[in-house]
This record gives C-alpha cells, structure tokens and sequence, in this order.
C-alpha cells in the first residue's frame, strides 16, 4: 500500500509537469523533440538545487512568459538563487529580471550570476540577508540605471543602508528610489536648496559642456560636508528630511554617516565569483533538499514506464467507451427499467 501511495503521488507530479509543458509550449517556439529534452532535463536541473521539477518547470514558464529565449537558463539561475538565499520563487524571478531589464543584460546568464555572486558576497559580509539584498535591487534598479548609478553602487549602497537600519530590503529599495529621485530634480525643490546650503552643485562642466552629476557623486560630496557640521546645526536635519522626504530620512542618514563602509562594500562587489553556488550547495546538502532529490528520482522512475501520449490514448478511447454505454443507457431508461424488461422477457420464455 505504501509503494501504491507513492506511486500515485508521482503520478499526480508527472500530470502537474506534463500540464506545465502544454503551457509552456503555448509560449515557446519549441520543437516536439527540444520539449521532450525540457521534460527529461527538469529533473536533474532542480535536483542540484534541491527543487522539484515542476518548480524548474514552473521558472522556465515564467521565463518564456517574460520573452527569454534562454528561458531554461534563467530558470536555472533563479533556483540558484532560491537554493543560496533561501528565497521564494516569484522573488528570485523578479529580482533576475529587474537586474536584467534596468542594466540591459539581455539575458546574459554570466552577467546577471555575477551580480547574484557579488550581492550574495556582500550581504554575508555585513550580515545582511540575500532576500534582502533582491527585495531593494528589485524595487530601485530601474532608477538606478536611469540616473546613471552602476550595479555595483547599487548593491553597496544597498548593502550599506541595510545593514544600519532595521528596514526590509523593500523599504531600503524604495528609500533609495526616492534619494535618487531628489537628487536629479533641478527644478529648484527642498533637496536642491539643502545642497546649495552646502555649496555642493547638482551639476559640473564636462568636455566644455554643464552635466549632471550622478546620485552616488553627490552622495559622496553630501556625505563630506553631512559628517564635517555639528552635532546641533540645523542643516544636517534640512538635509535629511529635504532629500530623504521625511520618510527615507534614517536610510540617508545611515549612508552618509557610513560613507567609509559604502565604500568597503563597494571593493567587496568583484570578490563574490563562486558565492551563489557555494551557499546553495550548503542548502542543497539539507535533509529536506536530499528528501526532494529522491522525489526527483523516484518520479522520472515512474515517468520512465508510463508515456503522456500512450497514456492519453487510454484515456480517451475508455472515455469514447464510457460514452457510447452512457448513450445506450439513456436510450434504455434507469437500470431498474432495464432490470423490469429484462424480468419480463425471460419470464416469456419460461426463463424466469
């Protein structure tokens, strides 16, 4: 009974993986053969991360969804992901693609495992979690990139604010949006004033032609000038209210008072190659990964004597039959009818 139950559980997991093909295979201009090779493939991709197939099925869903044509890749990289920052799913996802979307990545699976290295590097060194780390990259990538803030001053201002204040990675990501938002309006608003309280220009002259300065250059100036006032002077809290808008306030406050770890963490960003994989082959070393490898297993054995097509046929030639007898009991009457015309003739011939 046991090897029944179990049995009948990978059966159920093989219709989950065979209705996620049919849905990717709506997306995907992939061969029969090529989804063939997914569907054998997925087990050994999410086995060394300690995922089932159908989670390996399901990213490479979400990826194709999204328009990459290296969908099993991403997939990949984002069971990585989950595997070393004990994330979900749907962040691991969102956290690729906007890294992807905002520095134009394209794709590009050894640019984007480098950030997710160095990120991965970085949060362990300052006690930060990679879901955090995800959380604000996916919130302020995209401003970010606009204003000309690199992946690696992201990630360290990122890593920075995070690890001095007690905010989410959401909220870091959101307070480090709305910083940066301040620090290119030139239209003559509160962040402006503070900084030309400071004497700091939101502009410079460069190749003979007057050019905006980047957030992560005025954060640098700003940071100077913030730690050289006093403790009491009136414009450290102009500062952080004008551009920190009052609600970002202790994030600003924690970067400038900590310049010299931003800049720490900024050196860190190219020592992580290897970070990701080391820590998601501690997590796949659990139990509970072992336990999901051998459900792995144990399913693409069961898969291996039954075939989706042969299956289907079945299906439908005992759902043809069922039909057919359906169609004839209707036209006969309930079975008690029958039973009563039944009686009745052998009663005629003396069957009774």
């Amino acid at each position: 009974m046991f090897g029944i139950a179990k049995a009948k559980e990978a059966v159920s997991e093989l219709v989950e993986i065979d209705s996620i093909l049919t849905e990717i295979s709506k997306s995907a201009n992939l061969t029969e053969k090529q989804m063939e090779e997914l569907g054998d493939n997925a087990f050994e991709a999410a086995s060394k991360y300690g995922k089932s197939a159908a989670d390996y099925l399901a990213g490479v869903k979400e990826m194709y969804r999204s328009g990459f044509d290296n969908a099993g890749e991403m997939a990949e990289l984002s069971l990585l992901a989950q595997a070393a920052g004990d994330m979900t799913a749907a962040s691991a996802n969102d956290y690729l693609k906007a890294a992807d979307e905002a520095y134009h990545f394209q794709g590009n699976i050894e640019a984007l495992n480098a950030v997710l290295d160095s990120q991965n590097h970085m949060a362990d060194s300052a006690a930060v979690s990679l879901q955090d780390m995800a959380d604000a990259t996916t919130a302020s990538a995209s401003a970010a990139a606009q204003y000309g803030v690199e992946i690696d001053e992201l990630s360290a201002l990122i890593t920075t604010a995070a690890a001095n204040t007690e905010s989410s990675g959401a909220e870091v990501g959101n307070a480090l949006k709305t910083i940066f938002d301040a620090l290119q309006d030139t239209a003559g608003g509160t962040a402006a004033e503070a900084l030309r309280s400071l004497g700091i220009s939101m502009t410079e002259m460069v190749n003979g032609s007057e050019q905006l300065k980047t957030p992560v250059e005025l954060l640098k100036e700003l940071a100077e000038a913030f730690n050289g006032l006093p403790e009491g002077d009136a414009r450290r809290t102009d500062i952080l209210t004008g551009i920190g808008s009052g609600d970002h306030a202790d994030t600003l406050s924690a970067l400038l008072s900590d310049w010299a770890s931003y800049e720490s963490m900024l050196d860190l960003y190219s020592q992580g190659a290897g970070s990701a994989a080391m820590a998601a082959e501690k997590s796949a070393g659990s139990m509970e990964a072992s336990l999901v490898r051998l459900g792995n297993t144990w399913t693409e054995l069961i898969g291996n004597f039954t075939d989706s097509d042969a299956v289907t046929g079945i299906v439908d030639t005992l759902n043809g039959l069922l039909s057919v007898i359906n169609t004839v009991t209707d036209k006969l009457g309930s079975l008690g009818t029958i039973s009563t015309i039944g009686g009745g003739i052998a009663g005629a011939n003396g069957l009774g």
